[in-house]
């Protein structure tokens, strides 16, 4: 993660986009629009089509559950906390 943050650096501005995973668990369809609105790219009728025929073949998912003691907590967030605050999330 350290070498993603240093590297994303020089991308240059345009061909990078970074995406939070609870803006795509929320809305999946509008973060892939916004991702193809960035690039440009064609087709974006097509990929939320797809996107939207997948997400409804999840219909039944339940995400894991990961319980975890407040130690490891602790401990991931000391670790990560650069990580955390790069890109804005709470420690």
């Amino acid at each position: 993660m350290r070498r993603y943050l240093h590297d994303r650096e020089c991308v240059p501005a345009g061909q990078l986009i970074e995406v939070r995973y609870e803006n795509l668990d929320r809305d999946p369809v509008g973060t892939i629009r916004n991702i193809y609105d960035a690039f440009a790219l064609p087709e974006i009728a097509r990929a939320c089509e797809r996107v939207t025929s997948y997400c409804a073949s999840l219909s039944g998912y339940q995400k894991n559950k990961h319980p975890h003691n407040e130690a490891l907590r602790a401990r991931i967030a000391t670790q990560w906390r650069f990580a955390f605050d790069a890109f804005g999330y709470p420690t």
